[in-house]
């Protein structure tokens, strides 16, 4: 999939806050209002370019 090269902004743009609107009753299932209220900076860390372990 990276040999295809990169995506273009135009194809992700809004991909966010739909990903924030398909997210909701989920993140309204978790557990404790914590939880909740840190799901949008855990969902952008997942998206970020963050090397991980």
């Amino acid at each position: 999939m990276l040999a295809d090269g990169p995506v273009p902004p135009s194809l992700v743009r809004g991909a966010v806050r739909r990903l924030v609107f398909f997210a909701q009753p989920f993140i309204a299932a978790l557990p404790s209002p914590e939880s909740r209220r840190h799901a949008h900076t855990d969902l952008a860390g997942l998206l970020s370019n963050v090397e991980r372990n």
